[in-house]
């Protein structure tokens, strides 16, 4: 059983190298441009990308810990949602991901989704989750203020 989850984090590990290089933003490449070996990147990067939200999303620590310690990047936001992995955990109470994730000291709190959502709003609209959603407005306002940024909720629709 130890010798099939080390081959499982090998192979992801060597997948994810295929696919990144820290610091790139091969997923940011658009569809229809770029070569043929960028957008084969881009695609298995963006099937990686949805394999680690859907790993928050589920709650399963053990396989996050193995994306991030194989050099995932922490934020990535899926290109139609924009949900990253702490959007995911924290919408679906997924508390034992939402820890590692702020254990990585790598998020970034301000990021929002598709509807300009930001990860605590996420945890107490639909996680219904007051302490996490109360946690993650303060890391968004110390992260805030940090960078010169005013963080509001969005807007109401008039």
């Amino acid at each position: 059983m130890e010798g099939k989850i080390l081959k499982e984090e090998i192979e992801l590990t060597e997948h994810i190298a295929k696919c990144y290089q820290p610091g790139e933003k091969v997923w940011l490449i658009d569809e229809l441009s770029g070569t043929l070996e960028e957008r084969e990147k881009r695609h298995n990067l963006l099937a990686l990308g949805r394999q680690f939200l859907g790993a928050a999303e589920r709650g399963d620590v053990k396989k996050v810990k193995q994306f991030l310690e194989s050099g995932f990047p922490t934020n990535f936001q899926d290109p139609q949602t924009k949900f990253t992995a702490l959007h995911s955990a924290a919408s679906s109470r997924a508390r034992g991901v939402a820890h590692i994730l702020l254990q990585s000291h790598q998020c970034d709190f301000l990021l929002r989704d598709f509807k300009g959502r930001l990860a605590s709003e996420a945890a107490f609209v639909f996680g219904d989750d007051v302490a996490l959603a109360r946690l993650l407005r303060i890391k968004e306002r110390k992260q805030g203020e940090a960078q010169g940024i005013q963080v509001t909720r969005r807007p109401r629709p008039e």
